[in-house]
């Protein structure tokens, strides 16, 4: 099936090895001073937290019948014996009387671990895409029987790797007990569902997306080795991350630099949607290592060899759909057989709204893409209600692409851009003013939509705008190479589009939302969440040099997870704000004007939000902000800072009580100086409109 398959070791791409190898090095001297504390726990001391790798081996050791495990720890005892790593050199220095863990000596890692890079929250419900897999039969062909501690019970459990190599486990299955010669359960035909995942898939951006999964099979119990499995997946993550860093130039600093050397190639887009697979073979690859060696140290031993699984998600207009695949698992030789039903589905999406004011005007637009594909837009005067209707714009793209609208107001147009289904950046535009036709296209009137030259990005991505003067359109996205790119439209390009260019000096993951204004006229500024937990920025200003700055972090805060948006503002000229929510749910803004610099990273109050979530900000006037964010009830909650507050950051306050998906994105916009507009698209697909009056919220379904 094309979207599935199992990845072993010879899957794992030849750049990887050193990765790969380094930590196989660690988890086999790990398993070897294991053995050691076996055969004399007083002379070879374990680590003395539990949460190392030496405990997770030891509990998985544990399930070895003693006769055999003392006959595996004659022969590590022998005299010049050294397990099967890579670099005998890191065995050697490895001193084993220490207390400290083999880990941190092999890997000296003295940057710490990196910060989880998820683009969602992982929920723990079922979403719109979903892996599903039941155990429906098992065949033993041998006798099971006991184990070190006298259980027969088989258990199954599995770890998920997603497309940014985090990892989540799924619960412990137990398979019963009694296995022996010739036995046979088929558990479906009796309508026993053995469930062992059930995966919520919503993350990330993009299509398609990957999502790995290891299974384990154990007698007695898998937990050790579950969670062996686990670190594994985290080392190789870190170490993938680093290597990125390292290789495409993410700013990360010296630290990874002098960590990694020139040891690997070059990077390509493994920052991106390919993490995962990455990790997951490297997890085949150092188990594919690690039972060579155990299975000449327990030959007899009934230790079962994980599988690695990967499926891929595709897009497939988010029309609900299922795929059905039967993974058949054998373990200790073929002596057991396990027959595993995995179900990969995938259900309507969530389209992301945008708003946008007509400039002077008091009348906006909201467009979003809806489950069919197609780029509506409802346009509305003053307060929004239900009263209208969605009109089509002739556009398509994925359900998740938000639209990007830059407005050249002086001349009566709005211009929209978004990601197509071919992965092109396509551009339309519509008349704002009765009496305004825009070539030759009358008012409310969309002209043809017409890709922006050529260049390729991952369906979903964001298109970040800004008009930095009359007719002046430049646009950027983040490639699939993780570069940043740019192009543009205006009279220094005879009105055509003209690039892509890129911002050279930084990458990120590819499908990054990126943020972008002019605060004054021809200057533009870019704002990205960087690899190393930071925002970044360059700017253009052609009165200066003419050219791109370097790219640079303006604060030192690096607790933001990389590949969130930042949202940018200039509520007036030479007036920078941002706003993000960190790893930790608290919202943080930092500011900047000429005479003050850069101020900030400053936390919002005490409000609570899933890590990562968008903030949207509107304004009611250039002093007056108001804030938004969907907190961890689901519901809107608003803070504000103004004159009203004494130009101090007031709240948080719910919006109402109706509740929507954590992390869904919010449009807000503000088309009266008291009045107050936003947008967030519902558990049923409808988008919901809320508008403040000056007094009240109400809230209005609009479809």
């Amino acid at each position: 099936m094309e979207n599935f398959k199992i990845i072993t070791a010879e899957n794992l791409d030849s750049q990887y090895v050193s990765i790969a190898d380094k930590i196989s090095d660690t988890v086999i001297s790990a398993s070897y001073r294991t053995l050691l504390n076996f055969e004399s726990p007083g002379r070879y001391q374990m680590p003395a937290g539990d949460d190392s790798l030496e405990h997770d081996i030891k509990s998985y050791l544990n399930t070895i019948p003693e006769a055999e495990l003392q006959t595996g720890i004659r022969k590590i005892v022998q005299p010049g014996f050294i397990p099967k790593i890579s670099d005998e050199r890191l065995f050697r220095s490895i001193d084993m009387q220490s207390s400290y863990s083999v880990i941190n000596q092999v890997f000296n890692d003295p940057d710490g671990g990196l910060r989880p890079l998820s683009l969602r929250v992982d929920l723990e419900n079922k979403g719109n895409s979903n892996l599903i897999m039941n155990v429906n039969q098992l065949y033993c062909a041998e006798e099971t029987g006991p184990t070190s501690k006298g259980s027969d019970h088989v258990y199954m459990q599995a770890v998920r790797i997603d497309a940014f190599g985090n990892t989540r486990q799924s619960p412990l299955l137990d398979l019963e007990g009694g296995w022996d010669n010739k036995n046979h359960v088929n558990w479906k035909n009796r309508g026993d569902i053995k469930n062992l995942v059930n995966f919520n898939l919503d993350y990330g951006r993009g299509w398609p997306r990957k999502c790995t999964v290891v299974v384990a099979m154990s007698v007695r119990s898998s937990e050790g080795l579950i969670k062996l499995i686990d670190k594994i997946a985290e080392k190789a993550k870190e170490e993938i991350v680093k290597y990125a860093a390292a290789t495409a130039g993410a700013l990360v600093g010296a630290k990874a630099g002098a960590v990694l050397g020139s040891t690997f190639g070059p990077i390509g887009t493994i920052a991106g949607a390919v993490a995962g697979a990455v990790v997951g073979a490297i997890v085949a690859y150092v188990f594919d290592k690690l039972y060579a060696w155990f299975k000449d140290l327990f030959s007899g031993t009934k230790l079962f060899k994980p599988a690695t699984l990967e499926y891929t998600i595709p897009y497939n207009g988010y029309k609900t759909n299922n795929e059905g695949y039967t993974v058949t698992w054998t373990g200790h030789n073929g002596q057991y057989e396990a027959q595993i039903e995995a179900v990969l589905e995938w259900g309507k999406g969530t389209g992301v709204p945008t708003a946008i004011k007509h400039g002077k005007f008091t009348n906006s637009t909201v467009y979003k893409v809806n489950n069919e594909n197609k780029i509506g837009f409802y346009w509305n005067s003053g307060k929004w209600s239900n009263t209208g209707k969605w009109g089509d714009t002739k556009g398509m793209a994925s359900v998740d692409s938000p639209i990007c609208t830059v407005g050249n107001f002086d001349k009566g147009e709005l211009n929209i851009l978004v990601i197509g289904l071919d992965g092109k950046v396509w551009h339309s535009g519509v008349s704002v003013e009765l009496l305004k036709k825009i070539e030759g296209h009358p008012f409310g009137e969309y002209r043809g939509w017409q890709p922006v030259i050529d260049g390729q990005f991952i369906l979903g991505t964001k298109v970040a705008g800004a008009s930095r003067g009359e007719n002046m359109i430049d646009i950027f996205c983040v490639g699939t190479d993780g570069q940043i790119w740019t192009a543009a439209k205006g009279p220094q390009t005879n009105n055509v589009w003209a690039g892509w260019w890129t911002i050279n000096g930084m990458n990120a993951i590819p499908g990054t939302p990126l943020s972008a204004i002019s605060r004054s006229a021809g200057i533009l500024d870019v704002f990205v969440a960087g690899f190393d937990g930071r925002v970044w920025t360059a700017s253009y200003d052609p009165s200066s040099s003419g050219t791109w700055t370097d790219w640079f972090y303006f604060l030192d805060y690096d607790q933001f997870i990389p590949g969130i948006e930042i949202t940018a503002i200039t509520r007036k000229e030479n007036q920078i704000d941002l706003f993000a929510i960190d790893m930790y749910g608290s919202p943080y803004t930092a500011t900047w004007n000429p005479g003050e610099g850069w101020q900030g990273w400053t936390k919002i109050l005490s409000g609570e939000f899933t890590p990562g979530t968008t903030v949207s900000v509107a304004c009611r006037t250039p002093e007056h902000l108001d804030i938004f964010a969907i907190g961890l009830d689901g519901r809107v909650w608003t803070a504000a800072k103004g004159p009203q507050t004494n130009n101090e950051w007031a709240g948080w306050w719910p919006i109402g009580d109706p509740v929507f998906e954590e992390g869904s994105a919010i449009a807000a916009i503000s088309t009266f100086h008291d009045m107050l507009n936003i947008f967030v698209t519902g558990k049923d697909g409808n988008t919901y409109a809320a508008t403040f009056d000056g007094e009240k919220w109400n809230w209005d379904n609009i479809g």
